[in-house]
């Protein structure tokens, strides 16, 4: 019971009651009689009994939660290791709620940010738009904090590739593990997915070592980039693939197949965005920006944005601490890394 009620009060620590609500079950392979639900509606409640009608559940060993529990700055449940050792089921959103409440950021990150977004409080430059392939141009963009486009910034052979040539140069491989069904999935059912649904995305998947070579970083190598990730997915059009957040770190998004659009938001936007506070390396916004709740974020509609296409070879750097979220109108997919400067 101490335990419960020092998790609880943990969850409580930063909680928001304008997320998601519902309940979820935690069961334990190794110590079943320690499985307990979680109620999160105005408050989390956390109940030691199993709930009966929830609308999700988390299958793990007890000893995997607690390694998330011990070092909350750096869980991350997308992560190898805890989607290996775990499965789910239900309202994924609800999960994803539970989850980001653990998570906590080094206090140093918190001051770094708000520093970020005092320094930037004044900033309204629109994106800029070059059309040189330089490192020095880059690395300024992210020093000054700018948010900028490098067209045609790399001519990879895989920017003419169709959907058939990425089944044929990429399917074999896998990118994740799927806690849903229990199994590595590769990036043939990826594709298989792509074509019957509009729910079919990579949501950010570090990319396999064999696969490396397709999209080496010419110019850009020069700069100090590391965690490179794939981003393939279907068309969504009725709401974003990426949902509004900021990154602690700098990231360099490469445009491969299909256009983008990315809405980014200054620093400076974060006071009407409604930001979860339980976050590690970003930080979520609670605002469904595709159909914004205006009786629960009424700030919202202060916030002011710009909109920026990015097409096949495109470069687009987003300084960390500048919130974006993604649209895709058809198939796309990218490569992104982040630059070492996480706050």
């Amino acid at each position: 019971m101490e335990f419960l009620k020092k998790l609880e009060n943990k969850l409580n620590e930063y909680y928001n009651d304008k997320g998601e609500q519902g309940v979820v079950n935690l069961l334990f392979t190794d110590q079943e009689d320690r499985s307990f639900s979680v109620r999160l509606a105005s408050q989390a409640i956390i109940d030691q009994n199993i709930a009966l009608k929830a609308d999700a559940e988390i299958c793990l060993s007890f000893e995997t939660m607690l390694k998330a529990l011990q070092d909350p700055t750096t869980f991350e449940p997308r992560s190898k290791y805890f989607s290996v050792k775990s499965r789910v089921s239900g309202n994924q959103r609800l999960i994803h709620r539970l989850t980001q409440l653990i998570k906590r950021p080094n206090t140093e990150v918190f001051q770094a940010m708000e520093d970020l977004r005092m320094k930037l409080k004044e900033y309204a430059t629109r994106p800029h738009i070059v059309y040189e392939t330089s490192s020095e141009r880059a690395l300024s963009a992210i020093q000054q904090s700018e948010p900028t486009i490098f067209k045609n910034a790399v001519n990879w052979p895989a920017l003419h590739w169709d959907i058939n040539d990425l089944r044929e140069k990429i399917g074999p491989y896998s990118f994740r593990f799927n806690p849903k069904i229990g199994k590595n999935e590769t990036f043939e059912d990826l594709i298989h997915s792509i074509q019957i649904s509009d729910r079919a995305y990579t949501n950010g998947c570090l990319i396999p070592d064999e696969l490396h070579s397709h999209f080496p970083f010419g110019e850009f190598a020069k700069l100090s980039l590391h965690s490179v990730q794939l981003w393939l997915g279907s068309a969504h059009k009725e709401k974003p693939i990426t949902r509004l957040h900021c990154d602690f770190a700098s990231s360099l998004l490469f445009q491969v197949m299909g256009k983008k659009t990315v809405d980014l938001y200054a620093p400076n936007q974060h006071k009407w965005l409604y930001l979860e506070r339980s976050c590690n390396m970003y930080q979520p916004s609670l605002v469904q920006v595709h159909k914004p709740d205006y009786k629960e974020f009424p700030l919202f509609k202060n916030a002011k944005k710009f909109s920026v296409e990015i097409n096949p070879g495109d470069l687009l750097i987003i300084p960390k601490g500048w919130f974006h979220c993604v649209w895709a109108s058809e198939t796309v997919f990218s490569i992104s890394c982040f630059y070492n400067d996480r706050l």
